[in-house]
């Protein structure tokens, strides 16, 4: 009865709007190596990154159906542990991964068939898929570099973004495309220390500008692309004793892009592992910017409001799961869901558009925990 009334509470504070409610739980990992996931709102598919418990030196994704928990398949992609994946944003169901194995790999995870391999010369921290061009993909190294591929060419990388100074040779965390007008697609590189914006010169070379963010070790960046609000999110450290969620808007100026800082959300005073948080459209207002993070000192997920800057709603997740690891959006069937990730588990939030549908719901979710 208590958690009941406490997410009607929650509720009430969003001011007519919807809000998520639990939704289920899915157990993914006996070993807690459940690293990142990521979702595709063409087939309602999350893929969560694991390594395969009865055999060494297995690591794939587990492929869960939003729609029905018990369609769950493990698929074996490196021979490391990954660091990242992207499903294609074009509806071809095809998964972008990158590994400490130093590659880089592209599986359709119809047929659970790699469609092709890169060699990377260092670690792989990070990739995502072009917004704007189905055949361009980026992988971001441990040493800041930034390399860009055509799937076109199954040999070797299109060319390599390289890092502008000495404190930028650091691991990529983030990699953006920004949707433009111009017809080549800015990238947003984000290392440990900070953000970088790349556009192409007259000669087609990317070169960049560094933009002025708050000093700190970062461990997360967010792009929405309809608003040009970005989320970066700072680990604790001796001058911030607490986790910073710092909302930016990125805006043009005679030619030159710069970052004006709109907001701090305060987290946490501790960090064990790298936490990924989202920045988001409200699934009932597209005006409406959601900030989603995970707080690893107390295990729980919040949500922000960026019209008021205030604390929306938030959940604690049990201890014996693990720290919470990744924050994002999921959607399948027209149904809007925000996840949690935790070294053991993923646990699912719908959205509900309204007080009786979240009254009448309430009660089926608090008990529904799907395990494989």
């Amino acid at each position: 009865m208590q958690a009941t009334e406490q997410l009607q509470s929650t509720f009430t504070s969003l001011s007519g709007h919807g809000c998520y409610a639990y939704c289920r739980s899915i157990f993914v990992s006996v070993e807690k190596k459940a690293h990142v996931f990521h979702s595709d709102p063409y087939t309602g598919m999350i893929a969560i990154s694991k390594k395969f418990e009865d055999a060494q030196n297995q690591y794939g994704v587990l492929k869960v159906s939003s729609i029905d928990a018990s369609h769950h398949e493990f698929v074996h992609l490196h021979s490391n542990q990954i660091r990242d994946i992207s499903f294609d944003p074009f509806g071809n169901t095809t998964l972008l991964s990158c590994s400490k194995s130093k590659n880089v790999k592209i599986t359709c995870l119809k047929s659970n068939n790699t469609v092709v391999t890169y060699q990377a010369p260092r670690d792989c921290w990070s990739c995502s898929w072009s917004s704007t061009k189905n055949h361009i993909m980026y992988t971001g190294l441990n040493n800041g570099e930034v390399m860009v591929f055509d799937i076109r060419n199954t040999k070797e990388s299109l060319e390599t973004i390289s890092p502008l100074k000495m404190n930028q040779k650091c691991p990529v965390i983030s990699v953006v495309s920004v949707p433009s007008e111009s017809g080549d697609t800015p990238v947003l590189v984000s290392t440990l220390q900070c953000i970088t914006y790349y556009t192409k010169n007259s000669e087609n070379k990317y070169t960049g500008e560094q933009l002025e963010t708050p000093p700190g070790a970062l461990s997360s960046v967010s792009y929405e692309p309809n608003s040009s609000n970005l989320l970066a999110s700072y680990k604790p450290g001796l001058k911030n004793p607490k986790e910073r969620h710092v909302l930016m808007k990125l805006v043009e100026s005679e030619g030159t892009m710069r970052s004006e800082a709109i907001h701090t959300f305060e987290g946490g005073a501790s960090q064990s592992f790298r936490c990924r948080s989202s920045l988001i459209t409200c699934p009932d207002d597209d005006n409406h910017l959601l900030v989603c993070t995970g707080e690893q000192e107390t295990n729980t997920v919040k949500v922000w409001s960026t019209k008021n800057m205030e604390l929306l709603q938030q959940w604690a997740f049990k201890k014996d799961d693990g720290p919470i690891i990744s924050v994002g959006v999921h959607r399948a069937a027209g149904v809007d869901y925000l996840c949690g990730l935790t070294n053991q588990r993923i646990i699912q939030y719908k959205w509900l558009l309204s007080k009786s549908h979240f009254e009448n719901n309430n009660a089926a979710y608090q008990f529904n925990d799907d395990q494989f």
